[in-house]
């Protein structure tokens, strides 16, 4: 057969045609402190030494990468904000159930009663013993 002639006989598996022996090598440090033989890939390294992924190149890829890295998600930032808030609201609520109780001990039993419909129909001399934050509430409309 004619050289030619001879069409160049194509890759099998995608490899590379041409002789592996002068490829470069990847030269990483092996644990036997030599530098390792191995063909390198495009980055320089071989497959065991940092030759198959680079990273993510879209933006779609890191954050899909960042999701899958997630075990839980306790620390994440939302996580966070979402206990800050809740804990500012307990507290908020505790002040609010303590201003109630305080006014219950002054005398003004019209949490338990119900005969109260609003805080603005309280007598003004009791109005006056209320804390200064619940008169600002009652002035302005946000307590009934």
């Amino acid at each position: 057969m004619n050289t030619e002639t001879k069409k160049a006989a194509s890759s099998r598996n995608s490899n590379r045609r041409g002789d592996l022996r002068s490829a470069p090598r990847c030269g990483a440090k092996t644990r036997r402190r030599t530098s390792c033989q191995s063909p390198a890939m495009a980055n320089g390294r071989c497959r065991l030494h940092g030759g198959l992924s680079t990273g993510p190149r879209t933006a779609a890829g890191i954050e899909r990468i960042r999701r899958a890295n997630t075990r839980h998600g306790w620390r994440s930032q939302a996580a966070r904000v979402e206990r800050i808030r809740s804990r500012e609201l307990i507290q908020q609520s505790r002040a609010t159930l303590n201003e109630f109780a305080d006014l219950d001990r002054r005398g003004f039993g019209f949490i338990e009663t119900g005969h109260l419909k609003s805080l603005k129909d309280l007598p003004i001399a009791q109005r006056e013993q209320l804390t200064p934050k619940l008169q600002t509430a009652i002035a302005t409309g946000e307590v009934r």
